[in-house]
């Protein structure tokens, strides 16, 4: 018997539910209506997308296997109960450990543009109906005795129920195309089959000689090499402002990012002001996803020395964080999205 994911969702998600997130928000009841619907599909779009990448839907399995049973049916009385910021909290953790929290940022910008909402609202909106959406699916692997290649089968099956309910706005957002390894694009050749290989001979030498005698020129590592790392960000930029751009550019907002976490943490001083920090760690967090990307693309010296600023920055903010979650009632509520914030910074490792 066929069924609409998106539907059974939707049904958990009812008008007191919508009320309770358009004030937990202060947005406009229409607005979080529309909001939540894009988040609906934009997270299911995103889940089905990194399922069928290798592992996981394995990954998927396994963390819906771990969740709690309860959620379902309670979570109108969870919201009205406090329990709000833990939810943004665990949601956010598990959308990005499936998913990436580059994701995560791409869903909420989309929703914040079609819905009206502001930024911080959909990057909160998302973290409180993940848990939700996990259930859901959750329940029904359960009940149909799924396991991970039966999970990946189920979601591929609801393909086009989440493209009709995909909002304009959103449509695209997690995009295989966008999101899969670089591929070698195809080359074409006039000369057939018997020539084809043969012609890549003389370009590769060519190739070869001008990297051994121009690269040197270009990017000229060895002062980065040789520049003493500091704990303190514009050091450390100063001894790489001749390098390209995108390297100067990736320490200096990695640096001023986790300075930004580190001013909030200063602010937290019970569970209300942690619930508003909780919000912004995340946001950071999604801005440092994104720095790793095209980290991962910088050469081995860059990396080095963009690798040893992030491990000054971690320890510097690794004892703010010691101290700001032995504040009674804040634990709880920061600790989620600050492991995904850490977590996120050891990608800039490159040990």
């Amino acid at each position: 018997m066929s069924f609409n994911l998106v539907d059974l969702i939707k049904n958990e998600l009812g008008d007191v539910v919508i009320d309770q997130v358009s004030s937990l928000l202060g947005e406009p009841k229409e607005s979080t209506e529309n909001a939540v619907n894009g988040s609906v599909a934009g997270i299911l779009d995103g889940l089905l997308t990194s399922s069928s990448k290798e592992g996981g839907a394995a990954k998927l399995a396994n963390t819906l296997s771990q969740m709690d049973d309860g959620l379902l049916g309670n979570f109108a009385s969870m919201l009205s109960g406090g329990d709000h910021s833990s939810l943004i909290g665990t949601g956010t953790k598990l959308l990005g450990s499936l998913m990436g929290n580059g994701a995560i940022s791409k869903i909420a910008t989309a929703i914040a543009g079609f819905s009206g909402i502001k930024s911080k609202s959909a990057t909160s909106l998302i973290g409180l109906v993940a848990p939700l959406i996990l259930s859901v699916i959750r329940k029904k692997m359960s009940s149909d005795n799924l396991d991970a290649n039966g999970l990946l089968s189920m979601l591929q099956g609801q393909k086009d129920n989440i493209s009709k309910a995909m909002p304009a706005g959103m449509l695209g957002i997690t995009d295989n195309s966008k999101t899969e390894t670089y591929q070698t694009p195809r080359t074409e050749t006039t000369q057939g089959p018997r020539y084809g290989k043969l012609l890549w001979i003389p370009l590769l030498l060519l190739i070869g000689l001008l990297s051994y005698f121009l690269l040197p020129k270009l990017l000229p590592y060895d002062s980065v090499l040789d520049a003493p790392l500091t704990s303190d960000t514009d050091d450390t930029i100063s001894a790489i402002d001749n390098e390209p751009s995108d390297y100067v550019n990736i320490g200096s907002d990695l640096g001023n990012i986790v300075n930004s976490v580190t001013d909030t943490l200063s602010t937290v001083t019970d569970a209300d002001t942690a619930t508003k920090a909780a919000v912004q760690i995340s946001e950071a967090t999604s801005k440092i996803s994104t720095l790793s990307e095209v980290f991962n693309k910088l050469p081995g010296p860059a990396k080095s020395t963009i690798s040893s600023l992030a491990e000054n920055k971690i320890s510097t903010l690794e004892s703010h964080i010691n101290k700001v979650v032995t504040i009674p009632g804040v634990g709880p509520i920061l600790k989620p999205s600050l492991d995904t914030l850490m977590q996120t910074l050891t990608s800039f490792s490159v040990s």
